[in-house]
């Protein structure tokens, strides 16, 4: 097959092999020339003539259409070229904690995108794959709770980041939903700003409402296991820490399409005056489903892997 990688979709400051995303397209190259494939790796803007498929970093939102990721993905849909996105594996706060580094050198792979909207090619997954993240990586699901003295924790994103695609400012739509939280409960509700130092103004969206209070989340993503443990119930529009949350065996509300965990989380806030409502049957099979979204840099230098990819988008008409 012909294979373009897409470096213009990595930031130029970021094509060194001290960055991780960098060292597994490079590794990625290598293992499928070995495996006979034709490969080009263009740092630039220009398509690859006839490719089978291309590989990218990352996602693309309607809010920022003039990056350069953005503008070459235009060019493959354009070209009828499906791509494969890149981004951080799940459960990742699990192996950040276990392994006490920022970088996990683990990342998750979607068809056509890398958040919600993409296709994992991971339906009806065994749970051998999951239960080895759990010895390697020391957590398990727990049993659904009830913290009846929780607060909502309303987990944030980031401003300028590529995850929310609405056209109104994240601020203002994060304050419309706390606006809609407060019609069904006056619960507390605490709004965890994203990590990322573009802060979405969260003095914004908790001005003028009762009992809402802001947290900072640390840089290195480790920290929010033990808010999301302590809450009543978890709100998001799209932040991959859902994972975590259902894990926790924690109400989560996702509020958009473009969460990871969308399939496992429910969406309708109103159910938060009625708890006990929330549906934990579809949990299990979606955690076996997660763990075949994520592989480590070692993994992905496996030519099974690329093999199996490639034979199940072929399968599905993909290319």
């Amino acid at each position: 097959m012909r294979i373009q990688i897409a470096g213009c979709s990595i930031k130029e400051q970021k094509r060194v092999f001290e960055n991780p995303i960098f060292n597994t397209f490079a590794e990625i190259e290598t293992c499928l020339i070995k495996m006979g494939h034709t490969v080009e790796a263009k740092p630039f803007l220009g398509l690859m003539d006839k490719a089978d498929f291309c590989i990218m970093f990352g996602s693309v939102t309607n809010r920022k259409r003039d990056t350069t990721r953005a503008i070459f993905k235009d060019k493959l849909l354009l070209a009828k070229i499906p791509t494969f996105h890149f981004d951080t594996g799940l459960f990742s706060v699990y192996v950040r904690n276990k392994i006490k580094q920022n970088e996990t050198w683990m990342f998750r792979m979607g068809l056509n995108d890398c958040c919600g909207t993409g296709d994992f090619l991971n339906e009806n997954m065994p749970g051998q794959r999951y239960k080895t993240f759990k010895k390697l990586f020391n957590f398990t699901e727990k049993d659904p709770i009830t913290n009846k003295d929780g607060s909502i924790l309303f987990l944030l994103q980031s401003e300028k980041g590529w995850q929310y695609n609405d056209s109104i400012p994240f601020w203002q739509y994060a304050r419309n939903k706390v606006e809609e939280i407060r019609k069904i409960t006056d619960r507390p509700i605490v709004l965890r700003a994203h990590p990322n130092p573009d802060r979405e103004r969260p003095n914004k969206i908790a001005e003028g409402f009762k009992d809402v209070t802001i947290e900072y989340a640390d840089r290195a993503r480790r920290e929010v296991l033990d808010s999301i443990r302590g809450s009543f119930a978890v709100v998001t529009h799209s932040s991959s820490a859902a994972v975590e949350s259902i894990v926790e065996g924690i109400p989560t509300f996702a509020l958009d399409e473009r969460c990871i965990a969308y399939k496992a989380c429910e969406q309708d806030l109103t159910l938060l005056e009625s708890i006990d409502k929330v549906n934990w049957d579809k949990r299990q099979q979606q955690l076996y489903n997660w763990a075949y979204t994520t592989w480590h840099l070692n993994e992905w230098k496996d030519a099974g892997i690329w093999d199996y990819y490639i034979k199940k988008g072929k399968a599905l008409g993909h290319f």
